[in-house]
């Protein structure tokens, strides 16, 4: 943005007349032929200017100068929308990041059903109450459901580390966030 914008100023200034102004510094020194004899010693002083002003006949100058302008104008908008789309990944990420816990939450909770149902039909099978193909189902179901569980944990540690690195920080896994959804009764604004 800043480089656009002093494309911007320099197209602009071509349009006004240049000046320039130094100053130069002569000295000398002259002496008479003989040993001893007087020296004369000069110092010369002197502005120096420039103005200079191309004058714009056909609309070159004009022409530079509004298309810079309009650089600069879709400079500073590529700038804000990419600011806005970063924004809006984090809102997604942060949601998703809230979604992806509660998904793990139950997948939890469902692991732990089949765990107990599992252990529930090994001690029938034990007791002769149960057959073998009850106790291959249930070890199945355990078996699917803490599969699901660790892909849910999978999922939910990926979201998380892609966000802190959406935000700028290092992704190291450690970023707490809420619990559940916000409420969709409490406005925000």
């Amino acid at each position: 943005v800043g480089r656009a914008q002093a494309f911007f100023s320099s197209a602009t200034g071509a349009r006004f007349p240049q000046a320039s102004v130094a100053f130069t510094h002569d000295r000398g020194e002259v002496r008479s032929g003989e040993a001893g004899g007087s020296r004369i010693e000069s110092r010369k002083y002197e502005p120096v200017g420039t103005l200079s002003w191309e004058l714009d006949l056909w609309g070159k100058i004009r022409d530079r100068a509004l298309a810079s302008g309009k650089e600069y104008e879709a400079t500073v908008m590529d700038w804000q929308a990419a600011r806005f789309s970063l924004c809006v990944r984090i809102a997604k990420g942060w949601y998703e990041g809230i979604t992806a816990g509660l998904m793990m939450r139950q997948a939890e909770e469902v692991t732990e059903s089949y765990e107990k149902t599992l252990e529930a039909v090994e001690e029938r099978y034990l007791s002769g109450l149960a057959d073998a193909l009850e106790l291959h189902m249930a070890r199945t179901a355990y078996s699917q459901a803490l599969s699901q569980l660790i892909s849910r944990k999978s999922d939910r540690e990926q979201i998380i580390l892609g966000l802190q690195a959406l935000a700028g920080h290092y992704p190291d896994g450690r970023l707490t966030l809420p619990a559940n959804l916000p409420d969709p009764s409490v406005q925000v604004l």
